[in-house]
């Protein structure tokens, strides 16, 4: 089962900070529940197209220039890790948006993925969520606000 494109927002900790590169390392994705009630499962993950063109934009816009790239992306201890590194000499936006994350005043990032297979289950608040087995990563964005508060 396929659907349209879909954003899902985390919560991170910058780990292994490089001022000389404007990079880091960071969560994109958990296996915890998001605001909207979904799981995505981390060993679904379809990184292929990702990988040849690694974009991080700015808050989901495909309009404009990436901020960074991820330098690496992988899945370790149930998450979706990655290291962005942020194009501050091309990108002004990009240089605020490190120099953001560094101080610790953006604290997000937003995976935009398509869905490739899921099943919908009654959560215990009643609410309806997806279980997401396999998706196609597309994109992690910088974002402010995060769906998904465990990661």
């Amino acid at each position: 089962m396929t659907e349209r494109l879909i954003h899902k927002t985390v919560n991170f900790e910058i780990k292994e900070i490089d001022e000389t590169n404007a990079s880091f390392w960071a969560t994109a994705s958990d296996e915890g529940v998001d605001r909207d009630g979904d799981i995505i499962s981390q060993d679904g993950w379809d990184l292929k197209g990702f990988k040849k063109n690694p974009v991080v934009p700015l808050f989901h816009n495909y309009h404009e220039f990436p901020v960074a790239k991820a330098a690496k992306v992988k899945i370790q201890d149930g998450k979706l890790m990655f290291k962005p590194i942020f194009a501050v000499n091309e990108n002004p936006q990009a240089k605020i948006a490190f120099d953001l994350y560094k101080g610790g005043f953006m604290n997000a990032f937003s995976v935009g993925f398509l869905p490739v297979e899921f099943e919908e289950e009654t959560r215990k608040d009643g609410r309806i969520g997806r279980n997401y087995s396999k998706v196609e990563l597309l994109e992690i964005s910088a974002v402010l606000v995060p769906s998904n508060p465990n990661a």
